[in-house]
């Protein structure tokens, strides 16, 4: 056991787009510890995203966590779910 709590470590932004949110996206969807993975999957899909939209990615994620949370707290929806279903409106293919 330990004798002190262990300290929080300050993330840092990430390599990319150097923002604080894609950091915790990519730690949060992270499995099994295999942190490159994920890095890989998170920068493929903001790239997806940037080629359907024709717009910055990092701008388009920003406005959906924030819409997801404003979501959350008037409807009650989890953040997560929402955001799986604005992705997927947005991804959706063109007939």
């Amino acid at each position: 056991m330990r004798a002190k709590p262990a300290k929080r470590k300050a993330l840092s932004p990430d390599s990319r787009y150097n923002s604080l949110e894609v950091t915790k996206l990519i730690n949060r969807s992270m499995k099994n510890g295999k942190k490159a993975a994920a890095r890989h999957e998170i920068y493929a899909a903001l790239e997806l995203l940037a080629q359907k939209t024709k717009e910055k990615p990092l701008d388009i994620l920003l406005a959906a966590l924030n819409y997801s949370v404003i979501f959350f707290r008037v409807i009650g929806v989890p953040p997560i779910l929402h955001f799986y279903s604005l992705a997927s409106r947005i991804c959706q293919p063109t007939q």
